[in-house]
């Protein structure tokens, strides 16, 4: 009952589907290594847009190389980078994966929209970035 509560008032709505460790397509993906295929499965199941997928990168080996983390959000390049490791752990793993790098760029995003917003109507100060 607690995890329904939780996914109810979830920012993302997710269908029961992305829920099903059991799906073959997903699964079939998984097993052929086809990486790109399993996160498509899981965008559409999570009704990410096209832009949103366009930030995702799946970097084999990503994990490895960052303290066995699956998935990492770039405030710079705001792109979302997912080792395939995270599809392996199976679809609600991989779509609670993706959900989160997500609500990550969400908050990039709005970061940089506030901040633009206020430097628009600032004039710089000589101290620069001295005592923020």
């Amino acid at each position: 009952m607690f995890w329904l509560v939780i996914l109810l008032l979830s920012p993302l709505a997710l269908d029961a589907s992305c829920l099903d460790n059991d799906d073959p397509a997903y699964n079939l993906a998984v097993n052929q290594g086809n990486y790109e295929k399993a996160f498509r499965l899981v965008s559409q199941e999570m009704h990410l847009s096209r832009s949103e997928v366009e930030h995702f990168k799946i970097i084999p080996g990503f994990s490895q190389k960052h303290d066995d983390r699956n998935g990492q959000a770039d405030p710079d390049t705001l792109e979302l980078h997912l080792d395939p490791a995270l599809f392996i752990e199976g679809k609600e793993g991989a779509c609670q994966g993706v959900a989160h790098e997500l609500e990550h760029l969400k908050q990039f995003q709005r970061d940089r929209r506030e901040l633009h917003a206020f430097y628009t109507h600032q004039n710089p100060v000589g101290s620069g970035w001295n005592h923020c």
